[in-house]
């Protein structure tokens, strides 16, 4: 390296210029380059035709995928479903493993027809929240067997239920 001027690091000197040995016919080497060439740029076609099948393909297949899966909501599932026997557990909850996790099942089924990733989403944050609120014990044991004991209608739902039904039946 030089001292005042020089250059800036060892990969950058120049190296003294040669002239390239010229055999007695210029064309064989012109045909060679450009052979070389040829198969350059083929070899590159090759190359990015495929990816851009590749990427057609991985957005096709993105896009016929349900919201569920691209919002994470098997992964959800499969953390409810594991941690089902602790938080019965936790907060003593008289009922078996397999009908909570059924229930559970039942929970994301009712949800199935959610195509708006948006809105997958949004429903994945509430039932994770759910689950790591129950983790920590932040719900009580009223909270936790709403979620999970079914809704039976009363009498009087069920009748008030049938009146509006003949109402709007215009009956």
């Amino acid at each position: 390296r030089r001292s005042g001027g020089g250059w800036l690091c060892a990969s950058r000197r120049k190296t003294p210029h040669t002239e390239p040995q010229r055999s007695s016919d210029p064309q064989p080497q012109r045909l060679e380059t450009h052979q070389r060439a040829r198969q350059n740029a083929r070899a590159h076609n090759r190359k990015t035709r495929s990816c851009r099948l590749l990427v057609g393909e991985m957005a096709l297949r993105a896009f016929k995928q349900p919201a569920a899966r691209l919002t994470g909501a098997l992964p959800l599932f499969r953390d409810v479903c594991r941690n089902v026997p602790t938080v019965l557990t936790l907060f003593d909850v008289d009922m078996t493993v397999s009908e909570a996790r059924g229930i559970v099942k039942d929970m994301f089924r009712r949800n199935a027809h959610v195509e708006d990733p948006r809105t997958a989403a949004i429903l994945v944050h509430k039932g994770r929240t759910e689950l790591d609120e129950a983790m920590l014990q932040y719900k009580t044991k009223a909270q936790i067997m709403y979620l999970l004991e079914p809704r039976d209608l009363t009498e009087k739902q069920l009748v008030e239920d049938a009146e509006e039904a003949a109402f709007f039946r215009g009956g």
